[in-house]
């Protein structure tokens, strides 16, 4: 299970060179949904005013229609690049008013770039593993996920352990640790 510290997050995104590139990156990030869901996205899909994504059951790997919430981030600059966008275009994420049928090729050059070794759905771990370290409950994780079982969702719990241990030890207040001597009195 790979995750992402906000330096590394913030690394990624300023190695875009395209907005099709960081929007892509976002929304994989702060919704946890797979590169195919992603890429089928409309604007239609996309309420706004709601603060939600509503995914349809066809472009779902469960073939269930799926919500999923937006933070305030992601709502914002889903807001300015539809403000900017001509009002032919159809898909969230598309280049030179084109829909993109993948973003491997273009995820592997970033990878290159940056000198790691990710893959695309390690947003998707990271953005589910950082909801379990929110005290999400795990039925609504399940949900915004898209797992059909709730056993599939609880395998990210253990890992929302780890990474707030490693992020706590990271900022310096990690386990207080006493030498033994203090404790006999």
């Amino acid at each position: 299970m790979v995750l992402l510290n906000k330096f590394q997050i913030k690394s990624l995104l300023d190695s875009c060179n395209h907005v099709h590139q960081r929007t892509f990156i976002m929304l994989a990030i702060y919704t946890g949904m797979r590169h195919t869901e992603i890429l089928s996205l409309k604007w239609s899909d996309v309420f706004l005013e709601k603060k939600l994504i509503k995914l349809r059951a066809k472009t779902t790997k469960a073939k269930r229609t799926r919500i999923v919430p937006l933070i305030p981030v992601l709502l914002m600059i889903l807001a300015f690049h539809k403000k900017g966008l001509k009002q032919d275009r159809d898909h969230v994420v598309c280049y030179l008013g084109r829909k993109l049928t993948t973003f491997r090729k273009t995820w592997q050059l970033l990878m290159n770039e940056l000198g790691w070794e990710y893959r695309i759905h390690d947003l998707r771990h990271h953005f589910i593993t950082l909801l379990f370290s929110a005290g999400v409950n795990p039925r609504t994780i399940q949900e915004i996920a898209g797992h059909s079982t709730l056993n599939m969702t609880m395998k990210y719990a253990e890992y929302s352990d780890k990474y707030l241990e490693q992020e706590a030890k990271r900022v310096g207040v990690g386990r207080l640790e006493l030498p033994t001597s203090t404790l006999s009195v």
